[in-house]
C-alpha cells in the first residue's frame, strides 16, 4: 500500500512538473516571440554596410501592416508617416536587435530609420540614417554603418553650394546611441 501511494504521489509530482513547463512555454514571453516571428523574412545584412536609401534603389516593397506598425511599436516614435517597410536587418549584438525601416513622409520625402530594440523588442534608441526628397533635390542623408558606430553625412544642397555636416553616434553595449561628433 505504501508502495502504491508513494508511486501516486511521484507521478502526480512529474505531472505537476510538467504542467508547469508547459505553462511556462506558454508564458507572454513566448506570446511575445510569436508575434515577431514575420521578421525571419527579412535578411541581416553584413558591417559595415552603407546606408544610401533613395528613392531609386529601394528595394522593399512589403508594406507592414498596421498591427505590425503597432508591435514594432513605430506608432510610438514616428508621428507623421506612411508606407512603413522593412529594409534590413543587423546583427549589431546579441543583448540587442537591431531593423532598419523605410517611412515616407507625403510624396516626397523618404526617411530611413535604425532601430535598437532589447530583447522583448522594446525600442531602446533609434537615428534617421538615410534620407531623400526628390520636390528639389537640395536634401540628403546617407550613413556608414558598423557594429561599434553610425557615421551619417548630411548633405544640404539648397544654398547651391553643397554644406555637409557629419554626424557620429556611438552604438553603446546597452543599445543606446550616443552622439559623439556633430
Amino acid at each position: 500500500n505504501y508502495n502504491r501511494n508513494h508511486s501516486e504521489n511521484l507521478n502526480s509530482t512529474k505531472i505537476n512538473i510538467i504542467k508547469d513547463s508547459l505553462n511556462e512555454m506558454n508564458t507572454p514571453a513566448r506570446e511575445t516571440k510569436t508575434k515577431f516571428l514575420f521578421l525571419n523574412n527579412y535578411k541581416f545584412k553584413d558591417t559595415p554596410f552603407k546606408d544610401t536609401t533613395n528613392f531609386d534603389n529601394l528595394k522593399s516593397n512589403i508594406l507592414l501592416s498596421k498591427e505590425q506598425i503597432e508591435i514594432l511599436q513605430l506608432n510610438k516614435k514616428i508621428k507623421e508617416g506612411e508606407g512603413f517597410k522593412i529594409n534590413y536587418r543587423l546583427n549589431l549584438s546579441d543583448k540587442f536587435h537591431t531593423i532598419v525601416i523605410t517611412y515616407q513622409l507625403g510624396d516626397n520625402q523618404l526617411y530611413t530609420v535604425l532601430i535598437n530594440y532589447d530583447v522583448n523588442y522594446k525600442i531602446i534608441d533609434c537615428v534617421d540614417i538615410a534620407f531623400d526628397e526628390i520636390a528639389e533635390s537640395f536634401l540628403r542623408k546617407e550613413s556608414e554603418i558598423s557594429k561599434s558606430e553610425i557615421k551619417i553625412k548630411d548633405t544640404d544642397d539648397s544654398s547651391g553650394e553643397s554644406q555637409i555636416k557629419l554626424i557620429v553616434y556611438k552604438i553603446q553595449d546597452n543599445g543606446k546611441l550616443k552622439m559623439i561628433k556633430q
